[in-house]
């Protein structure tokens, strides 16, 4: 995709963006509430579709094109689950065993009327995708899934994408959230958003409802993963530039001993360390998606990028919020001024899919640099 293309979705992404972060503080503080008439918008712009192929349907564009939504999204705190559903869900039906059959759910997904999300996750919060604590028990067609999985996206999604290990291997099974034996709980983020804990006793599997079997399932759920942690990552840069530009208008007009207290030099210095923190996790998150992007680009570098970059831009963006937080002072813990929006999404974000330990983790076992992760 070229640059100029990058532009002009970055201006549509930016365009939705600042509608949302123009409503009310006591709106965006609430807790959150799915809202279909916006969900449709998000849908018409072909977010959904960015990482399905032509082939099925959709936009081809890749995740960098992902990043650059995700980032402009960050930037007005929308809880909206863009990249649970566009970047982790909606690429796993792309990858359908059969894909005639899952044609229907994809395009219903992509173009807004339906809403799916993936549940890998055990309840410990691992990130190891091949070590769900939801089982597929059974023989033939037929099986019984059983167990349970943690820190869903949107709670509220009319389709799961359940991974379950099905003999030796891994499977990914779709359960429509009525099915007879699916219990969801709704657990809060410090955001206001929800996560989902399913529980599901022998909720019935079978041709129909597998959407990826054994000898492909691990891949495709891991690249999926990797999607979600680079957009997710790209959010979280964009969480840092909302903040940033407050805290730099803040130094700017806050005034003490009748001179701004920007012009102090310690403060500036403080000011320059979060600017510095920001670029790297973007630079991270553009590099990352790049690898992600390049076909030729192997399995385990890419994973290493993902984790990376979700690493760098989960340690950065919590570290900026702090500081913010610092140099505003009594400002900072004000709710009608919103600082504690971002930093309630940077907490949010920064958990998902892995927090920054798993995921430095995660780089120094798969990273390509020799002697990374070594004693």
């Amino acid at each position: 995709m070229s640059d100029e293309h990058l532009t002009l979705l970055e201006s549509s992404a930016d365009a939705f963006a600042r509608i949302r972060r123009a409503q009310p503080i006591s709106v965006r503080v609430a807790p959150f509430v799915f809202e279909c008439d916006a969900w449709r918008d998000i849908a018409e712009q072909g977010w959904l579709s960015t990482l399905v192929p032509e082939s099925a349907g959709g936009l081809g564009l890749g995740v960098l094109p992902m990043t650059v939504v995700a980032r402009a999204l960050g930037r007005a705190a929308e809880r909206s689950p863009v990249v649970a559903v566009g970047a982790v869900a909606v690429p796993c039906l792309a990858e359908a065993d059969d894909p005639v059959c899952a044609r229907a759910v994809l395009d219903a997904v992509a173009e807004g009327s339906r809403v799916a999300t993936v549940a890998w996750q055990n309840e410990h919060g691992d990130i190891d995708h091949l070590s769900p604590s939801v089982s597929a028990q059974g023989e033939g067609a037929s099986v019984r899934l059983l167990g349970t999985s943690r820190f869903v996206a949107a709670p509220s999604a009319d389709l799961f994408i359940v991974a379950a290990c099905e003999g030796v291997g891994l499977a990914l099974y779709m359960i429509p959230r009525d099915a007879a034996g699916l219990t969801i709980v709704a657990e809060r983020c410090a955001d206001g958003s929800e996560l989902a804990l399913l529980t599901m006793d022998r909720v019935r599997g079978d041709a129909g409802t597998r959407l990826v079997g054994p000898d492909r399932a691990p891949g495709v759920l891991r690249r999926a993963i990797d999607a979600g942690l680079i957009a997710t990552a790209a959010e979280l840069v964009g969480v840092m530039d909302a903040v940033l530009e407050m805290t730099l208008e803040y130094l700017r007009t806050r005034r003490q001993f009748d001179a701004p207290i920007g012009s102090f030099q310690a403060l500036r210095h403080r000011a320059v360390d979060i600017w510095m923190q920001r670029e790297i996790a973007a630079a991270a998150v553009t590099a990352a998606g790049r690898r992600f992007d390049d076909p030729n680009t192997p399995e385990d570098d890419r994973s290493a990028a993902a984790s990376g970059a979700k690493s760098r831009a989960a340690s950065a963006a919590m570290l900026l919020c702090n500081q913010a937080l610092q140099l505003h002072g009594a400002m900072g813990f004000t709710e009608e001024y919103g600082l504690g929006l971002y930093l309630n999404r940077a907490l949010t974000l920064s958990a998902w899919l892995g927090n920054a330990v798993q995921h430095r983790g995660r780089f120094a076992v798969l990273s390509p640099f020799p002697g990374v992760g070594e004693e």
